[in-house]
């Protein structure tokens, strides 16, 4: 499945989560570790900019499941 991200967009939590096949919880869950994608917080609502969806989609690449993530640069 392809994953479609305009970077110009922003999303808030539920489209995020949508467009990562994961739950707003683990978005959540991000969040407060402070290890998710960066946000913004307008209210009490989150949301999140394509760009920054992207950026964190390729940080997490990897050659192998043995692997740490590998960054663009190194691929």
């Amino acid at each position: 499945m392809a994953i479609k991200v305009d970077r110009g967009t922003w999303y808030d939590v539920d489209e995020t989560a949508a467009l990562l096949g994961c739950s707003p919880k683990t978005l959540e869950g991000g969040r407060r570790t402070g290890g998710g994608i960066p946000y913004s917080k307008i209210g009490k609502r989150i949301y999140y900019n394509g760009a920054d969806i992207e950026d964190h989609l390729n940080k997490q690449r990897r050659r192998s499941t043995a692997d740490r993530p590998i960054s663009r640069e190194a691929a």
